[in-house]
């Protein structure tokens, strides 16, 4: 089971870097510049984290999996942002051409998502993986970042996916953000809450009540 899902993510892997290179072919010299590798670096760390995911918990720990749906639908959104800037930004740059400080502003952001993702990994990979799971002995993890939010990591793919087109000045990238990304992620969140609930049970419903979903006192 393990070794499927590490093939079958390192097939999703491939697919999303063979899409990239593909829609940003052929431009008018933008491709391997700064900031179109950078967005490559950013694409591969970001399906680097299923990849990991995968295999990091092991197998005879995992008790249930459910929902494999959710995760193909944030990760589908994240490929739709990325391909959308990388094809503005190599055919179209609808927005013109982004300034060095429009570029700094969107690389800090891409670095403060995948930081704090990072950070909030550290957390809950005892339990984590990229489809929603529960391992032997699963507890609610409401320490670290997970003290003031409920999911960390999801805020941090909102940063990334903020500073993407924002990097490149990108109208399509923040057009796809708005009507795929957000919309997605705004789904699958409650799909993971009514999963770790129906799991969890109280515990995990009164860690609900006192904390919020993505920004801490807000929502």
């Amino acid at each position: 089971m393990i070794v499927g899902r590490f093939l079958s993510f390192l097939a999703q892997w491939v697919v999303a870097n063979a899409l990239f290179l593909a829609i940003t072919r052929g431009s008018s010299g933008h491709v391997g510049d700064f900031r179109w590798t950078i967005l490559l670096v950013a694409l591969n760390i970001l399906w680097a984290v299923p990849l990991i995911g995968s295999v990091y918990v092991p197998e005879e720990r995992i008790r249930t999996t459910a929902k494999a749906y959710c995760y193909y639908l944030w990760m589908g959104a994240m490929l739709a942002e990325f391909l959308a800037v990388g094809f503005d930004y190599a055919h179209v740059q609808s927005g013109g051409r982004s300034s060095a400080a429009e570029s700094a502003a969107g690389l800090v952001l891409i670095a403060l998502g995948f930081l704090e993702s990072g950070v909030a990994w550290l957390s809950i990979r005892r339990y984590s993986a990229p489809e929603f799971q529960i391992v032997e002995e699963h507890k609610v993890v409401d320490w670290g970042l997970y003290r003031f939010i409920r999911h960390p990591i999801y805020l941090g793919f909102f940063l990334i996916g903020l500073g993407l087109p924002l990097f490149v000045r990108s109208i399509i990238g923040l057009a796809a953000f708005v009507v795929v990304v957000a919309p997605t992620w705004l789904y699958v969140i409650p799909q993971e809450e009514d999963f770790l609930v129906s799991e969890l049970g109280a515990d995990y419903a009164e860690y609900i009540r006192r904390t919020k979903r993505l920004l801490p006192f807000i929502y």
